[in-house]
């Protein structure tokens, strides 16, 4: 994507489907609370999916609204509602439906610390990728409030894979599987690419960012989601940015969800960018000065 394009009805689409799962949930959220005898403050991967977060892969919470009290006493019992005791400091946030009506829910840092104890450390990582994003406000100040927040409570199982996760996390991460390339990467043995770093054409001048890359070898990786492909002219002019790249001594890696369905697969993956770092390693290439250096 050109850094100073605007952004397009693809990249539109992609972002829209966060917002019609927002609305799916808004709608189960105000069936309970027209249920409940008090207001309920909803949490977990309700708040999630309000929140427009990604829903981590092979959590351990059912398809029910979830639902958040500080004791058991102030429960409701209202059909396909999970109700969770969470005694540490929360806080809320409102989402105004019209006004008379306010849906309450847990805010990003409450939301991960519920979460750490429901799915894996990896998949902690897309969530705090996802709020650092930096196409959402305020991200970078939601990771420095969730590490103080998180320094202070009594150590467990999701605590620690929460630190684990802050350790990993990586502002400007576009999307969650990019997030999970990348974790592919480190826990394959290489170093932490540099993510969407700007790539300068030093003929043309265009500059394009680039998901993730090693500077130093020459090796760019895109991760080519379905919804950024869905026009032809899209294609065209993906390849020809490609091509441009190329043409400057990079080696560019395409990579979409097929090559990580399955252990197989990702394995595979693997072996192809060992592959191509230890060519480009043997070839000793010269630094590329059109890219910023490799932190």
């Amino acid at each position: 994507m050109n850094a100073n394009q605007p952004i397009t009805q693809a990249e539109f689409q992609a972002l829209a489907q966060p917002v019609e799962e927002a609305k799916r949930e808004i709608q189960k959220c105000l069936m309970t609370q027209q249920r409940s005898r008090k207001q309920p403050v909803f949490g977990l991967i309700t708040a999630l999916k309000l929140l427009m977060l990604p829903v981590p892969r092979n959590h351990s919470l059912n398809n029910n609204v979830h639902v958040c009290s500080p004791t058991k006493t102030k429960r409701s019992c209202v059909k396909g509602t999970t109700y969770h005791t969470f005694v540490a400091a929360s806080s809320i946030k409102e989402i105004r439906i019209d006004d008379e009506t306010t849906v309450l829910i847990t805010d990003e840092i409450t939301t991960c610390v519920q979460m750490a104890s429901f799915c894996s450390k990896e998949e902690l990582v897309v969530i705090l990728d996802a709020i650092s994003q930096r196409h959402r406000s305020r991200g970078t100040e939601c990771i420095q409030e969730l590490r103080r927040r998180v320094s202070e409570l009594r150590s467990s199982r999701g605590i620690r894979n929460l630190r684990w996760a802050l350790q990993h996390t990586v502002p400007k991460t576009d999307s969650p599987m990019e997030t999970r390339v990348r974790l592919l990467l480190e826990g394959s043995g290489f170093p932490r690419p540099a993510v969407n770093e700007i790539f300068v054409d030093p003929v043309t001048g265009e500059n394009w960012h680039v998901d993730m890359s090693y500077p130093k070898l020459g090796i760019v990786i895109e991760y080519q989601g379905r919804a950024w492909h869905t026009g032809k002219r899209h294609i065209q002019l993906d390849s020809n940015r490609i091509l441009k790249i190329q043409g400057h001594g990079c080696e560019v890696l395409t990579i979409d969800k097929e090559h990580m369905r399955t252990e197989h697969s990702r394995r595979e993956l693997v072996g192809i960018i060992r592959r191509v770092v230890e060519r480009k390693q043997k070839r000793n290439a010269d630094f590329l000065s059109f890219f910023p250096q490799y932190r």
